[in-house]
């Protein structure tokens, strides 16, 4: 017999059908997922109980973010394998975690409306551990206006997930603008007034912000009253932001004008009894000056004081606090009422000038004096020396000082007739006695007189023509 073996060799792989693509996402704040599937399904023409067999993963292992095939195989009991694949897809559908700084305060640059922020990069993670592409709508030490800027930063990963975080960005003006006053002024006081009124230019105001900028000054141009002396004209400028600049300049109003001032007219005054002098009061002059300060008044000679005769000119001079000065004069006259002293020389008396009937009279110059201390000249009646009739001639003299004060006095001149009557008596008669008397009778012309003083002459005889004379001898 012979026998042989058919052997029956099964060379027929076993069907293995993985299941379907899996699209599973990440587990959060993970790079991975562990997704989970059915197992593949097999069949075999002879082992029934053919079990699948995974090569790389498991249901439930940690798998990557990406495409991971599966691969199951399936080897029956005569070595016939078999396998499959499936893709395990683990999707990152998890934004990048973004955290930005906090907001941000700044002031502006110098001179400028804007200041450059800076800020520390904003802190990220993605689950993927990727790669984060990170942009920004503004970056470090970009210039930002005033005010708030929001800036926005946006974190994008592989996956293009997406998440974006913002912080504001606000610019201050903490500048004070900028101030300039103009130069300080010198001014003069208006007419008649103890203020000036000055004008300036607007003080110049500049701000970082390009903003309108608010002057304000304690004074205005052109309108303000500025009293004498110095004054502070403080300007203040203040911008949209509130922020304040100051400055300040002088106006210094000076007083030019001299006072006013107006003297007493003339002043008119006698002289002091026997002097020549005498004392003058006056009102002082009225005084106007603009400024109302104090003033200083001096005077060429005080009311009160003595004054010389005639004209002595009295100037006042008035200075202001300012040291303007205004003076003004007027005149004291000092006249002379007092008459002048005379003393005539005594009444005295002289003969007749032989055979004349006047007489030579020299009189003594009178004794004279003026308080005025000036020369008197006098005028008299008669001459100096003078024939005088005779009898008693009153002599006046009247003395003149120099302002014309007259005195008088007078005396008397006697001229005394001593000198006897010339007187020439006829020769000697003689005469018969009438017939029949004893007695003659006797005719003569009367005798010749004369007399020095030529006034009539009393002719006195012991007897008178055609009287009858006894015998003898009679004398007449």
């Amino acid at each position: 017999s012979c026998s042989f073996s058919v052997t029956v060799l099964d060379d027929e792989a076993p069907v293995l059908t993985c299941p379907a693509n899996v699209i599973i996402n990440t587990r959060a704040g993970k790079p991975f997922a562990r997704p989970s599937w059915p197992l593949p399904t097999v069949s075999d023409n002879v082992d029934s109980g053919l079990v699948p067999q995974a090569l790389n993963f498991q249901p439930g292992d940690q798998m990557p973010i990406g495409k991971t095939p599966v691969v199951y195989t399936a080897t029956d009991a005569y070595g016939n394998s078999a396998g499959c694949d499936f893709t395990v897809t683990v999707v990152d559908d998890e934004p990048p975690q973004l955290t930005c700084p906090d907001d941000l305060e700044l002031s502006t640059d110098p001179g400028l409306r804007t200041g450059r922020a800076t800020w520390p990069m904003p802190q990220h993670t993605d689950n993927s551990g990727g790669i984060v592409f990170v942009s920004s709508s503004a970056q470090p030490g970009d210039p930002f206006d005033l005010g708030g800027t929001t800036v926005t930063i946006t974190a994008r990963d592989a996956a293009n997930n997406e998440n974006s975080c913002s912080f504001t960005v606000t610019v201050y003006d903490d500048e004070i603008p900028t101030l300039h006053c103009p130069p300080s002024r010198v001014t003069e006081t208006e007419l008649r007034t103890n203020h000036g009124v000055a004008t300036f230019s607007a003080p110049l105001a500049t701000d970082n912000s390009l903003g309108v900028v608010s002057v304000q000054c304690s004074r205005n141009t052109g309108t303000s009253e500025f009293p004498l002396g110095l004054t502070a004209v403080n300007c203040r400028a203040t911008d949209v932001a509130g922020n304040v600049n100051e400055c300040s300049f002088t106006v210094r109003v000076v007083d030019v004008e001299t006072p006013v001032l107006t003297c007493p007219g003339p002043v008119t005054v006698s002289t002091l009894p026997g002097r020549n002098e005498g004392p003058a009061t006056f009102a002082e002059p009225q005084i106007f000056d603009n400024s109302g300060g104090t003033l200083h008044l001096n005077v060429s000679q005080a009311s009160g004081s003595i004054f010389p005769l005639g004209s002595t000119p009295v100037t006042y001079t008035v200075t202001d606090p300012s040291g303007n000065v205004e003076s003004c004069t007027f005149v004291v006259v000092v006249v002379d009422l007092e008459r002048p002293t005379l003393r005539c020389p005594a009444s005295f008396s002289v003969a007749t000038n032989p055979l004349n009937k006047v007489g030579t009279a020299t009189y003594m110059d009178p004794v004279t004096f003026d308080n005025s201390l000036m020369p008197v000249t006098y005028e008299a009646s008669h001459p100096k020396t003078n024939d005088y009739k005779l009898g008693n001639t009153t002599v006046t003299l009247t003395a003149l000082d120099a302002a014309q004060n007259s005195e008088s006095c007078s005396f008397v001149v006697t001229v005394r007739d001593i000198e006897p009557p010339r007187l020439t008596c006829p020769a000697d008669l003689t005469v018969n006695t009438l017939p029949g008397l004893a007695v003659g009778q006797a005719n003569w012309e009367l005798p010749l007189a004369s007399d020095n003083s030529m006034l009539p002459i009393n002719l006195v005889g012991s007897a008178r023509t055609g009287d009858r004379f006894p015998l003898g001898t009679t004398a007449v």
